[in-house]
């Protein structure tokens, strides 16, 4: 009995050591859990704090989009009308020069025509003292014969 006994204290010393064993094993992956769930939940907190920034960079930045569109929306707006401006104004001015245009065409037209009779008289003109000339020239040679005429009978005496 005495040998049972003392089998039976070594079993249960065993039994106890590895159940020390177990349980120290067991604190120390329940440690480890613990310290993973710390670093998990500081991760998360450290993210849900980027989220916020983000969240708030996000906010701002829609915020500058939104002023830039708008800023845009004026520009584009002051240059259409500029421009359309601009358009009215050289449509007056193409305007005008078409019909300064038409106007100095009729003017050609009148010159040309004006032109054309002076052309004509001055033509009629040039012939006629064309003629006056050719005239002249006959009675200067008409001349010039007589007096080489003359000029022989001088040179006779």
């Amino acid at each position: 009995s005495k040998n049972f006994d003392e089998q039976a204290k070594r079993i249960e010393d065993l039994h106890s050591e590895r159940l020390n064993s177990r349980e120290d094993e067991f604190r120390k992956k329940v440690d480890e859990l613990e310290q993973q769930c710390k670093s998990f939940l500081e991760d998360l907190d450290s993210s849900q704090e980027q989220c916020r920034k983000l969240a708030g960079t996000k906010i701002d930045l829609l915020g500058e989009l939104a002023q830039v569109r708008t800023d845009n929306n004026q520009m584009l707006s002051e240059t259409k009308a500029s421009y359309e401006s601009l358009l009215a104004q050289k449509s007056q001015e193409i305007s005008s020069l078409s019909h300064q245009l038409e106007e100095l065409e009729k003017q050609r037209r009148r010159c040309e025509k004006e032109s054309e009779a002076s052309h004509k008289d001055y033509s009629q003109r040039l012939q006629e003292k064309d003629r006056e000339l050719a005239d002249e020239r006959a009675q200067v040679k008409s001349l010039a014969g007589d007096m080489a005429v003359q000029a022989q009978k001088v040179n006779e005496l």
